[in-house]
C-alpha cells in the first residue's frame, strides 16, 4: 500500500490506500493524537525507551476507520480482525481513539511491504526490542502471536511483530 497524509477534519486523516481491487481515499491515521489516552501514554513510554537505546521508531498506523479495516481484512496476510473488531478501530465520542499502533524502525520500507528477505531481516533486532519494551509497558505485542504462517517465521517472530496494543479490543 502507498499512503500519504492530508487533513480531513477534527483530527482525522485521509490516506491513499491501493488495495488489489482499486484506489481509494479512506480515513486512516498514523498520528499519536488518534490514540486513546491510556494507550498513548504507554506507547510514548515505549517509543522513548527505544529512542534511548538508539532506535528510530516510526509509528506508521494508529487509528483506522471500519472501512479501512474491512479493506485490510480482505487482503491476504494483513489482519484477522474484521471491521470494528480491531484495536485500531477505537473511538471516544465520535473521535479516533485507537488502542493499537504499528511501529517500524525508520518507517515502513517498500522492501518490508514487498517481503524482501534482507529488508525483513534488517527489522528483526528492532522488532525484538519493540516487543521487550511493549511487554515492559504492559502492552500486547503482535510478535507473540503464533499459529499462523508468516514471513516472520524464519526469525521466530509472530505474524504481526510491528503491532502493539492495549486490549481487549473489538467487543
Amino acid at each position: 500500500m502507498v499512503q500519504t497524509r492530508g487533513p480531513l477534519r477534527a483530527g482525522r486523516y485521509l490516506r491513499w490506500v491501493i488495495p488489489t481491487f482499486g484506489l481509494a481515499l479512506l480515513p486512516w491515521s498514523a498520528e499519536l493524537d488518534a490514540l486513546a489516552p491510556p494507550f498513548r501514554a504507554r506507547l510514548e513510554t515505549v517509543l522513548a525507551a527505544l529512542r534511548a537505546d538508539g532506535w528510530d521508531p516510526v509509528v506508521t498506523s494508529t487509528w483506522r476507520s471500519d472501512e479501512v479495516q474491512g479493506v485490510l481484512h480482505q487482503l491476504p496476510a494483513t489482519t484477522r480482525a474484521t471491521a470494528g473488531r480491531s484495536c485500531h478501530n477505537g473511538s471516544i465520542d465520535g473521535q479516533p481513539a485507537a488502542r493499537a499502533a504499528d511501529v517500524w524502525q525508520g518507517g515502513l520500507a517498500l522492501g518490508v511491504v514487498a517481503g524482501v528477505p534482507s529488508a525483513l531481516e534488517a527489522q528483526v533486532p528492532f522488532l525484538r526490542a519493540l516487543g521487550a519494551e511493549a511487554r515492559r509497558a504492559g502492552l500486547r505485542w503482535g510478535g507473540d502471536w503464533h499459529g499462523r504462517d508468516s514471513v516472520w517465521d524464519t526469525w521466530q517472530l509472530g505474524w504481526d511483530p510491528a503491532h502493539v496494543e492495549l486490549g481487549p479490543c473489538g467487543g
